[in-house]
């Protein structure tokens, strides 16, 4: 049987290190600049942490625009720092949304949105939301009131972007990109843009859904004039119908396409709404059809329930019609990096471990890497596919040096790869798969990992690093460690056989795959240091 090869793995686990050295950033030098009243360097630091998704720096530079500090005032920008980092659950940015709304302060006033956002602060024991939801509860009626804790409670962060979204030109005004949910009036917003800006020719949709009309109303629209439609990071559900309409359609490295069956909403279905919205599915069904999708895909197009999401197989979309090509963000609009200078990127990389010892042990490769990096930058590439230029180097020293390391480092990595793997199945099936299977399923977001995360990959392939050029390490035993392969192989040969990726369509399947693939190592590791190092270093092999 085909087993997964581990060095096909090693990559997917350290796509994420780096994010572009440029965007790296010291937080507590921020908080540091901060205290002192120096606000413009607290800025700087803050900033691209708040870009790769960090929940504190994307409060705090809210925070920086809602008093003018380092930046000309802008509450509408402190709102929408705000709400990003209030939708991972951050206390301090739920209850300052909350506030917001309250007072009105950089959205319309809304009373309902405000008692819902306090409410979701108080659920994190945020004594002031308390005390400033039940003040507001004395000025609301009963049916706003229900409706508050109604929204309050069927909150989820995977969704929560229905609420918002936001507009911009790029591309001297020849591209639209439409990122957040579809709420009533972003149709409406998008035809207006069409009628004042006649140089568009595509509209980038990085959304979670919303609702059904406006995905229709944005499909007519893409149809009518004809636009081709990108995704850089995700279109699920409703936005989906919207992306089918592009006249030519491509998805990004990090994006996915996403399906599933309609619904009202968390508690509203009901026998007729559950007619009216099976009559939605087969209308948009054959919508698709018209647009060129294969009769098999359509078949599954509505099989998953509406509280779970179907990620097709890159592969299995271009097969199908429903994408035409892939395509890298700069190839859209190129990435601007502020202040570029040689030996700033140089020293950053320098800051991070695995590229200290790489300069160490094999400088002209490390040359490589920094050389290859810069001139991306300089050609306007977008982190995403810088992260790729690491991925790409780093693949080739892995692959070049597990073979020749250390049993300790060899088990380090596969402890390491299994405490990732059930991280993300936890989290999000989809992002193990994406690790596992990074070219039918993209990019891991690298927001999906946490400092410690970052570090524990650090210091694993250091070591591997390392003890490939300082130790004495012993060459395979092709037979014993043939012998551990064959009865790993008996133990889940059956599980993996039944799992092809094209028949994966919601997340107990991807958890299934996943679960296979992580059972693969602790069976290895289950034969001690010895056995389970010779195993690793044969999988690691050449073949």
């Amino acid at each position: 049987m085909p087993f997964p090869r581990p060095n096909s793995v090693v990559i997917f686990t350290i796509s994420f290190w780096l994010l572009t050295p440029i965007a790296h950033a010291d937080f507590q030098a921020g908080a540091d600049a901060y205290k002192r009243g120096d606000y413009l360097t607290a800025l700087q630091e803050w900033r691209p942490l708040a870009n790769q998704l960090d929940a504190d720096a994307q409060f705090l530079l809210g925070k920086l625009y809602a008093e003018g500090k380092g930046v000309p005032q802008n509450e509408k920008e402190a709102v929408r720092w705000w709400r990003i980092s209030a939708t991972q659950r951050h206390v301090h940015a739920q209850y300052s949304l909350g506030h917001a709304y309250a007072i009105g302060q950089g959205v319309p006033l809304d009373i309902v949105q405000a008692h819902m956002w306090l409410s979701l602060a108080t659920a994190q024991g945020q004594q002031e939301a308390l005390e400033e939801r039940d003040e507001i509860a004395t000025t609301m009626t009963a049916t706003q009131i229900a409706e508050a804790q109604r929204l309050a409670q069927e909150w989820d962060p995977k969704t929560s972007k229905i609420f918002d979204y936001t507009l911009e030109l790029k591309k001297n005004n020849t591209l639209i990109y439409l990122q957040g949910g579809l709420e009533f009036g972003v149709s409406d917003e998008v035809s207006q843009l069409l009628v004042n800006y006649s140089d568009v020719t595509g509209i980038i949709l990085d959304s979670q859904g919303g609702r059904i009309h406006e995905g229709r109303k944005l499909a007519d629209l893409i149809s009518s004039y004809r636009l081709n439609t990108y995704s850089l990071l995700g279109c699920y559900s409703a936005c989906a119908t919207a992306f089918i309409a592009g006249k030519n359609r491509f998805l990004g490295p990090q994006a996915n396409l996403a399906f599933h069956q309609y619904s009202d909403g968390p508690g509203l279905n009901s026998p007729q709404s559950d007619v009216r919205m099976k009559k939605e599915e087969e209308q948009d069904r054959k919508f698709y059809q018209q647009q060129g999708v294969s009769a098999e895909f359509l078949e599954k197009l509505f099989n998953t329930p509406f509280n779970d999401l179907w990620y097709p197989p890159v592969k299995e979309l271009l097969m199908a019609g429903v994408v035409h090509g892939l395509v890298n963000p700069s190839d859209l609009f190129p990435y601007e990096y502020e202040d570029l200078r040689t030996s700033d990127f140089f020293n950053e990389l320098l800051n991070i471990p695995i590229y200290q010892t790489i300069k160490k042990y094999d400088p002209s490769t490390f040359k490589e890497i920094s050389d290859s990096a810069i001139e991306q930058i300089q050609n306007g590439a977008s982190p995403i596919e810088l992260r790729e230029v690491f991925t790409n180097y780093i693949k080739a020293i892995s692959n070049k040096l597990l073979p020749y390391t250390s049993n300790e480092a060899l088990i380090n990595f596969a402890k390491n790869m299994v405490s990732t793997l059930k991280n993300f199945v936890n989290k999000d099936p989809i992002l193990c798969m994406k690790l596992l299977l990074r070219k039918q399923y993209g990019e891991v977001p690298s927001e999906s990992y946490s400092k410690k995360d970052l570090e524990n990959i650090n210091e694993v392939m250091t070591r591997v690093i390392i003890d490939a050029y300082e130790k004495d390490n012993p060459q395979v035993d092709t037979n014993k460690a043939t012998i551990v392969m064959r009865k790993v192989r008996l133990k889940i040969e059956d599980e993996y056989k039944a799992l092809k990726t094209e028949e994966l369509q919601n997340s107990a399947d991807y958890k299934r795959f996943c679960n296979v693939r992580i059972k693969f190592y602790e069976l290895i590791l289950s034969e001690g240091d010895d056995a389970g190092g010779n195993a690793l270093r044969y999988a690691f092999s050449p073949k």
